[in-house]
């Protein structure tokens, strides 16, 4: 008898049809035969009882009746064999029971060999998946011809377990989640989606070599199949921006070293995405740190020929990218394109005003000053970049005339940034869901007494529209100290913000 994958546990039979048959068992002289995947019983009644066993279990109308049937099928299998030219047959068939036993519910896959059926040495201990992987290698190496069929056998314990692991994983139990996957990788040690949980349980535990280890891995497994898309591309996303910043915390050669290879992930992510603005600014910061000016000069000129297609952020952060890079000519347009998007967001509004006094155009350094003291006019730091920006016209100018407004308004500049008691900072401006905002920032008493602050916030829409409305007070702020401070916002289209100015400490 042929000795076939019993249905319920794999759609395929074992014993395949012939590729490229004819009705009449005629075949295209041009289009080779496969081999069958064909394992006998070699007429062995012990395999033949295992075989009929599984199918009694997969019949079985209750869970109850399911281990009787394993057991059954793997106390055959494990006593001596009545025809020993079947060894592969009760290898592959022992694989399945195996197998089987890993679906029954609420069965652990470690335990006594009794406890499964086996004949031998029951009160030792057993790993189902180490034994199942055994066998199949086993049945492998003597008939290579029914890879596949193995291979979908060794996919059902597999996706059992990783399954249950991405359960724990989201339910933040991450050591069991560590642990399931790791074991899923006995009986399929290739997958693709465990590496990426491993990877993304090697983030939670901010062990991030690791984490890059694991997810490029993951990328790679899953490149060239369709259906592990979606593995790919978030794998390539976490990594890039991983290893982007390891980069940026890095110096000299290494940081190069590390660069280049996020660059490479960002160009691997789009190729399979080409539109993907946020890989498209990402591998520009990547090939700014990693000093590939030719290769860097065609992602700019890319974003500035069609600046649509990226957000105010995006452009910004090409930007600044190049204005710290010291490329100037192309900062300027990148910067201007993100303010023209987004014209009141205050760090889009300091880039510019640094981007001018890069390129040395101090009357639009001015403009762009004065529209960011408008949205952030509680920090000296701004009025010290004005007085700078009146510095440079006054350096134009030969006629002293001319020279003496510019003079008295830096001089008016250069007073307020003294006379500021208190200096507002902003961190980052999050977006954890398409409505929501977190305003991150910092309050610092550069006063001589103590003081309480009341930050009256307006959160902005690209037109300048107010979204929405915060107050947030920051009390007991210690002379020459600071306190940091994080404030929410939900509307839709919020992408600035703009506060007025702090009472100065009584």
């Amino acid at each position: 008898m042929t000795v076939k994958a019993t249905a319920a546990l794999v759609a395929l039979s074992l014993a395949a049809t012939t590729a490229g048959a004819q009705a009449g068992g005629q075949r295209p002289a041009q289009q080779p035969v496969r081999p069958k995947c064909d394992i006998q019983s070699q007429g062995s009644t012990k395999v033949s009882a295992a075989y009929e066993a599984l199918q009694r279990f997969n019949g079985a109308q209750t869970e109850a009746e399911k281990p009787k049937a394993l057991s059954d099928a793997v106390r055959n299998l494990t006593e001596p064999l009545d025809k020993p030219e079947a060894e592969t047959a009760r290898q592959w068939v022992l694989g399945q029971a195996l197998v089987a036993w890993t679906l029954v519910e609420g069965q652990p896959t470690v335990g006594q060999r009794g406890t499964y059926g086996y004949a031998t040495d029951p009160q030792g201990t057993i790993d189902l998946l180490y034994a199942a992987d055994t066998v199949f290698d086993a049945v492998l190496a003597k008939v290579p011809e029914c890879a596949e069929q193995i291979d979908n056998m060794r996919r059902l314990p597999y996706v059992a377990t990783v399954n249950k692991a991405v359960e724990l994983f989201n339910a933040g139990n991450t050591d069991s989640a560590k642990v399931l996957a790791e074991r899923a990788m006995v009986i399929y040690p290739d997958a693709a989606p465990t590496y990426h949980l491993l990877g993304n349980i090697a983030v939670k535990q901010q062990d991030y070599p690791k984490a890059v280890e694991l997810l490029g891995k993951a990328a790679e497994l899953a490149a060239g199949d369709s259906s592990l898309a979606d593995v790919r591309r978030t794998a390539l996303e976490s990594v890039a921006t991983i290893t982007q910043n390891q980069a940026q915390a890095a110096q000299g050669e290494e940081q190069k070293a590390l660069a280049a290879k996020a660059a490479g992930y960002y160009k691997d992510l789009l190729a399979m995405q080409p539109d993907n603005s946020n890989a498209q600014t990402g591998l520009a910061q990547s090939l700014a740190m990693a000093g590939d000016t030719t290769a860097l000069s065609g992602i700019y000129a890319t974003m500035l020929a069609q600046p649509d297609k990226y957000s105010s952020f995006e452009l910004l952060d090409a930007g600044v990218g190049a204005l710290n890079n010291e490329r100037n000519a192309e900062a300027l347009p990148l910067i201007e394109a993100s303010v023209k998007r987004n014209p009141y967001y205050r760090d889009g509004l300091f880039a510019l005003a640094y981007v001018y006094d890069a390129t040395g155009d101090y009357p639009k350094m001015v403009d762009a000053v004065k529209r960011l003291l408008a949205v952030d006019p509680s920090n000296p730091d701004n009025y010290n970049l004005l007085s700078k920006a009146y510095q440079g016209i006054i350096a134009s100018l030969t006629d002293n005339g001319a020279k003496k407004p510019y003079t008295d308004s830096l001089v008016k500049a250069s007073a307020a940034a003294q006379k500021l008691p208190v200096r507002v900072t902003f961190g980052d401006f999050q977006q954890p869901a398409p409505d929501q905002r977190v305003l991150n920032g910092t309050i610092e008493n550069l006063g001589t007494a103590p003081a309480d602050y009341v930050l009256k916030l307006e959160f902005l829409d690209a037109s300048g529209n107010v979204v929405t409305t915060k107050e947030e007070t920051v009390a007991g702020v210690q002379p020459k100290a600071s306190k940091t401070f994080a404030v929410p916002a939900t509307g839709q289209g919020i992408v600035a913000f703009r506060y007025a100015p702090l009472t100065p400490p009584q």
